[in-house]
């Protein structure tokens, strides 16, 4: 829970001072233990970081590549089959690397950039796997660097791992000490002694090094029932290269969330289609929609088959410093008569008795997983996390209205089509989040509907008219 980038997202006077002022009250109640809690959370930066520099070395038994950038940064790597790439995702950050050569060496084949993503490409010469990936202190000559570690694997265990998200964040991230170089001879451990260079050898499975990996999906299974999905234009979905020339607005980021995965399949429709393929279709589709506007940077919380626990999806946003959350879904009900688009925002009190039972099935899906958030609270955080989400609230709600504006000119709409939850999903105190039941699984014309590629293709649209529309009146409304 980070109070100060909450703070500064929403931009709000009047809720700076609300927090202000709740902060002295707390720190009376708490007798001080609250002070060094808000110094942290208001240490973090909120501008965005600079890529300075990209660098890498094959080192025979492993190739290092190294990225400087000019602030500690959370991190993501994830793998990708077909062919072998691994992606490392990044806060919105700035190109401002002197030169734009993307060849690679060793176990890398070249690089790119994707400024629309804030990610990295590593195009791979043969299949690896990530044995260090730390960020390394700066020193008088470098500023902060990121350094990944790769080391060769075979096919298999590269194909096995592809979901595999590895990451940490300022708040608690394996960070090493200055004085460590980012050449290979000597490294310090995280207990700061001297340890040999990377092995040529992958970690094993179990193992753990200075980034803890999430644990491995469940395996996919081959199911009888897949959607299918837009094929994008070469030029819409390629990486793109390093910007250049003059440095380009902030433009807002957009995280897309599509609904359950993995040992999660959501709702299942008539067909037996599982709600995990339409929610993932959709999302790869929409984000394409957005970055062809080239208005804004969208990420995914998941771009595979894979079980994402609901507070990791939300702390994946807040990680990105995301203005939208979108969280996707598609339902299925008893009555099969029923079908039409609705649209959730939080709420402490459901606004109907469906909504309550929706929002409970929905927040069930990190039980699937083994984990429970019912006892996740802290008194005295929630007091301030509080006073931030009610105005977060407000522009969900403002956003919902967009929303409900532009689609009800594209597709069906259900009655009420504005109703409010309990989502845990769309808890995060600072981000402005709306969670889009698409339609009815259980109604045989929608679901053909949400199957077809050119019906997400006129609704994704939609989207985007609405997410300009808001963006347009939060602009108005600012003080």
């Amino acid at each position: 829970m980070t109070l100060g980038l909450a703070v500064r997202r929403i931009g709000s006077s009047r809720v700076k001072a609300y927090v202000m002022a709740a902060v002295w009250a707390v720190r009376a109640a708490a007798q001080g233990g609250v002070v060094v809690f808000l110094t942290a959370l208001l240490a973090h930066p909120a501008t965005a970081a600079d890529i300075i520099a990209v660098r890498m070395a094959d080192h025979g038994g492993y190739t290092r590549f190294v990225v400087e950038v000019s602030a500690n940064l959370p991190f993501v790597i994830s793998a990708v089959t077909g062919p072998d790439r691994l992606r490392i995702d990044l806060p919105e950050v700035t190109w401002k690397a002197p030169s734009a050569e993307t060849t690679g060496t060793g176990l890398v084949r070249k690089y790119s950039f994707d400024d629309g993503a804030a990610r990295l490409v590593l195009d791979l010469a043969k299949p690896v796997a990530v044995t260090n990936a730390f960020m390394l202190a700066p020193d008088p000559s470098h500023g902060w660097r990121l350094v990944v570690d790769l080391a060769e694997t075979t096919p298999e265990a590269f194909a096995s791992t592809q979901n595999l998200r590895q990451g940490s964040a300022p708040d608690s991230a394996v960070v090493r000490p200055f004085g460590e170089s980012e050449s290979p001879g000597q490294s310090v451990g995280t207990e700061g002694k001297s340890v040999p260079p990377v092995p040529q050898t992958p970690l094993a499975k179990g193992e753990t090094k200075p980034v803890r990996p999430a644990p491995l999906p469940p395996k996919k299974r081959t199911e009888p029932h897949q959607i299918q999905r837009a094929s994008a234009s070469p030029a819409a979905v390629a990486a793109k290269g390093p910007p250049k020339g003059k440095e380009e607005e902030r433009r807002p980021v957009i995280v897309l969330d599509p609904g359950h995965g993995g040992a999660d399949p959501g709702a299942t429709g008539l067909s037996g289609i599982f709600e995990k393929h339409i929610t993932l279709a959709m999302a790869i589709e929409l984000r394409e929609i957005f970055l062809a506007t080239n208005r804004y940077r969208v990420v995914l919380t998941r771009e595979d088959d894979v079980f994402i626990a609901l507070r990791d999806r939300v702390a994946f946003a807040r990680a990105r410093k995301a203005d939208l959350f979108v969280s996707l879904h598609a339902d299925a009900i008893a009555n099969s008569e029923i079908r039409g688009l609705s649209v959730y925002t939080l709420s402490k009190e459901a606004s109907d008795q469906e909504s309550a039972a929706l929002a409970e099935r929905e927040n069930k899906a990190d039980l699937i997983g083994g984990l429970d958030l019912s006892h996740e609270s802290r008194d005295v955080a929630n007091i301030l996390i509080d006073l931030v989400q009610r105005e977060t609230m407000n522009h969900s709600a403002l956003l919902s209205r967009s929303f409900i504006l532009e689609l009800r000119r594209a597709v069906q709409l259900l009655p009420k089509s504005h109703r409010f939850a309990g989502f845990a999903v769309l808890k995060a105190p600072d981000i402005p989040a709306i969670l889009l039941e698409m339609g009815y699984l259980s109604n045989p014309e929608e679901e053909q509907l949400l199957r077809q590629p050119a019906y997400r293709a006129k609704l994704g649209t939609a989207l985007v008219r609405a997410v300009d529309h808001y963006f347009k009146r939060r602009k108005a409304v600012q003080p």
